[in-house]
């Protein structure tokens, strides 16, 4: 899990943020992110998604925000089936 998705989580419960800015700033990972829109043809809840989708769909909002906050670049993946998917990711850092 990144800083930025853990600066997402307690935004979006009205809690503090930790003090951390400057080092999420300073040591980045790569420009862009991939980030995975969410699907509500798709959405379930098991052990790992204990989310309902309003809450993911929130979620959502504020991690893509807080990228966004910190200067990434968004990729959103398409909504394909899980091969097409990768095929979309492999061509993406081929051209990077």
């Amino acid at each position: 899990m990144t800083f930025v998705v853990v600066t997402g989580g307690p935004g979006l419960e009205g809690r503090p943020v930790p003090a951390h800015d400057a080092a999420a700033k300073s040591f980045r990972y790569h420009h862009e992110v991939f980030v995975a829109p969410l699907w509500p043809e798709i959405f379930e809840n098991d052990a790992e998604r204990r989310q309902m989708l309003e809450e993911a769909s929130l979620t959502y909002d504020r991690v893509t925000e807080a990228y966004l906050d910190y200067g990434y670049s968004l990729v959103e993946l398409p909504r394909l089936a899980v091969q097409e998917r990768v095929g979309f990711v492999l061509r993406h850092l081929r051209r990077a």
